[in-house]
């Protein structure tokens, strides 16, 4: 039986609920039901290294990505799986722990790469939560996944974001804007932003702390 705690913290991002699912294993079938791409049941040993065009905190900034042959797709390409039987993941991390800027898979533009979040004409940044600075955990997202925006929720009642599952890697290491990372589910937390629809954000653990 599934445990959910209701956490009523981070008001002043505006999050008016959040559950935490503490058994992990729950969340296999989840990942499967909302990623509608076919995920490779592999181990998968490909490197990934990136690309930079533009300047930083600008619009025309974009960060692409490449395996050990060619220019790819962070959603469409990097496996969801680096480990099936193990049960480990890839993460393509999007903001790294301590920065600002609201970094995101395009999943508009060709080659989907990763580019600031433009919010009311703005470049988006987060604000920092004293004492912290920006994001405190590396902020990212799973390839081959997204949450579908025409169904509900069954955790919050919203539809999904239209988005590829976001995650948060909770370790103590500082990743890199664009790292590859392969990571270990802990858990899951189902969101609601500013009431309009739900992100499922998922508690992952570098499988380099996992013995």
């Amino acid at each position: 039986m599934r445990s959910l705690v209701n956490v009523h913290a981070f008001r002043s991002f505006s999050l008016n609920r959040i559950r935490i699912l503490l058994n992990p294993v729950a969340i296999y079938p989840l990942i499967n039901c909302i990623s509608p791409f076919s995920a490779q049941s592999t181990i998968t040993n490909m490197s990934y290294t990136t690309v930079e065009r533009g300047a930083p905190n600008t619009t025309d900034f974009r960060i692409y990505f490449k395996n050990d042959d060619s220019i790819i797709s962070p959603m469409h390409d990097i496996p969801l799986f680096a480990d099936e039987p193990n049960k480990v993941f890839h993460m393509v991390v999007e903001v790294p722990r301590w920065t600002n800027a609201k970094m995101e898979i395009n999943l508009k533009e060709t080659l989907n790469p990763i580019k600031q979040d433009i919010k009311n004409g703005k470049l988006r940044f987060v604000a920092n939560c004293f004492p912290h600075h920006g994001y405190i955990w590396n902020y990212g997202a799973l390839p081959q996944t997204w949450e579908n925006p025409e169904v509900l929720d069954e955790a919050t009642g919203f539809k999904g974001d239209n988005d590829p599952i976001d995650v948060l890697e909770i370790g103590y290491r500082v990743a890199k804007r664009g790292e590859v990372l392969k990571v270990k589910v802990l858990g899951t937390v189902a969101l609601i932003d500013e009431g309009n629809y739900s992100q499922t954000h998922i508690l992952l653990v570098d499988q380099v702390y996992v013995s």
